[in-house]
């Protein structure tokens, strides 16, 4: 247990020291899907990080099934998040599956991203074969390669999407804003609000 500690209740990599009460704040904004959705069955969420997120969502689905690519946030997550209703998985959403590489943020233990490797597996929503409800990715600038990945569950389920869009998609070179917004407003999303960077969009 030395490359973690534990406050409130929950286990957090030792770089959290400083602000790791943000992170549990933060898994509190998913509320804000709440009166957009067809159903409360089941979401796909990626960027499970320490399971603040997974462990919120479990109390609004029926199900949740959580990724996370950082080897440490996964075994917080497995420690903070050990319900029946959540299934995590220790690997990446990508636009199609094998392997990928990761980029370990040791300054930020919500920083990490992925990258060409041979890392870890890779995995996409379409081949999950699930009926998700709700999608929510904080995937660090992969959010475009994660949902081209997702296209049919896309086109069949309609699933509320609340997705991180910030300029780290440029940043790591896994997109742009405009490919995003562009692929969402293809397929029929618009964006109907904002918590924080966190930005929800549904289909009509």
């Amino acid at each position: 247990m030395e490359n973690k500690f534990k406050a409130e209740g929950f286990w957090f990599p030792n770089v959290c020291k400083p602000h790791y009460q943000r992170y549990i704040r933060k898994s509190q904004d998913a509320e804000i899907m709440l009166p957009y959705l067809r159903g409360r069955k089941t979401v796909i969420q990626a960027g499970g990080h320490v399971g603040l997120w997974p462990l919120y969502l479990s109390r609004i689905f029926k199900e949740v099934i959580t990724f996370e690519i950082c080897p440490l946030n996964y075994e917080c997550l497995l420690l903070n998040a050990n319900k029946i209703n959540i299934t995590a998985i220790h690997g990446a959403l990508d636009r199609r599956p094998g392997k990928v590489g990761v980029v370990i943020n040791d300054a930020n233990s919500g920083g990490h991203w992925i990258e060409q490797g041979e890392t870890i597996q890779a995995y996409t929503i379409d081949s999950l074969e699930q009926k998700p409800d709700a999608i929510c990715l904080d995937v660090e600038g992969a959010e475009l390669r994660v949902l081209l990945g997702a296209i049919e569950t896309l086109k069949t389920c309609s699933p509320v999407l609340l997705l991180e869009m910030t300029n780290k998609i440029e940043y790591t070179g896994l997109g742009t804003k405009e490919e995003l917004t562009g692929l969402l407003e293809f397929l029929g999303y618009s964006n109907v609000g904002a918590r924080g960077k966190d930005q929800l969009w549904i289909r009509h």
